[in-house]
């Protein structure tokens, strides 16, 4: 194959779905194979339980991406979203983040009290001890907040860059709240996906999404752990969340600052059809995780 045709195949919308539906299958097998495991050892709650459900969906997203790093030979290597940012962005990342807790950490019980499913939130864990609460913040929410924004706004995102902005920023945050694959979590995990996406695609870097990201996860372990008694469906707490939210969204949108796309690859066209991300590959992806929804919901 020819280096032309090569990155053309290779940073193009129809390779990010494709990337995007095997990530989603790789979970479900790692997963299968995961809590068969546990199952054959008799680990059905505690630490480890939790620690190593955790990681499947990591697992998953990081052999994809270390393929596809491979595929590619490091022609351009999708960690140069790595690279360093003006710190205002670290400010926006933070002010999105609380905007966000504040403001609609109640969705998730609401949706699942109208659904009448459960909501498996960080109650399920046993944070009973220091110990455990460092663990469980290592496992749920530094190393997600990494692996989850490497692969939608560092790998899947360097598959449209090339693509209509606003389409790129939706289709991303979609992608992003059906993979939680929960139907109480989808409306808050689609919101949060816009913002980091916007972050990333003001600062280019995904250093402030992943700090954004990190303070969400931290935030829920935090305030159980210590038995904080925040009130989020008080109308005072959401109106501070969602003033700041007001903020983050002006903020950007006076934000003079604009990042240069990376340089096309060879073969690459200036515009993809982003549409291209679901026809034909990715929509066999957003169609499992809607079915894992659904059985979620029903079951």
């Amino acid at each position: 194959m020819n280096e032309k045709r090569k990155y053309r195949i290779l940073y193009n919308p129809t390779f990010g779905g494709f990337i995007f539906t095997v990530m989603i299958i790789a979970y479900i097998c790692i997963s299968f194979v995961g809590h068969l495991i546990l199952e054959l050892v008799d680990i059905k709650d505690g630490v480890v339980y939790y620690v190593v459900n955790s990681m499947f969906s990591i697992l998953a997203m990081f052999t994809v991406t270390k393929v596809v790093e491979i595929k590619r030979q490091e022609k351009r290597h999708f960690l140069h979203h790595f690279e360093k940012c003006n710190p205002k962005y670290v400010l926006f990342a933070l002010i999105f983040a609380v905007g966000m807790f504040l403001g609609l950490g109640f969705a998730n019980s609401l949706i699942a009290s109208i659904f009448e499913t459960d909501h498996a939130s960080s109650s399920t864990l046993p944070l009973n001890s220091l110990i455990n609460y460092l663990i469980f913040t290592v496992f749920y929410a530094i190393i997600p907040a990494i692996e989850e924004e490497v692969f939608f706004r560092g790998l899947l995102y360097e598959n449209l860059e090339h693509s209509n902005k606003v389409w790129t920023v939706l289709f991303l945050a979609f992608a992003f709240s059906v993979y939680h694959s929960s139907i109480h979590q989808t409306v808050y995990q689609f919101v949060y996906g816009l913002g980091l996406t916007v972050l990333v695609m003001k600062s280019g870097s995904i250093v402030p999404s992943m700090i954004a990201h990190f303070i969400n996860n931290f935030a829920v372990l935090t305030l159980e752990y210590f038995k904080i008694p925040l009130d989020l469906f008080n109308p005072i707490v959401i109106v501070i969340g969602c003033l700041l939210l007001v903020g983050f969204v002006l903020l950007i949108a006076f934000d003079k600052y604009h990042v240069q796309p990376h340089p096309l690859e060879e073969g690459q066209k200036p515009k993809e059809n982003i549409y291209e991300f679901f026809v034909p590959y990715g929509i066999f992806g957003v169609a499992i995780c809607v079915l894992m929804i659904v059985l979620g919901a029903v079951v």
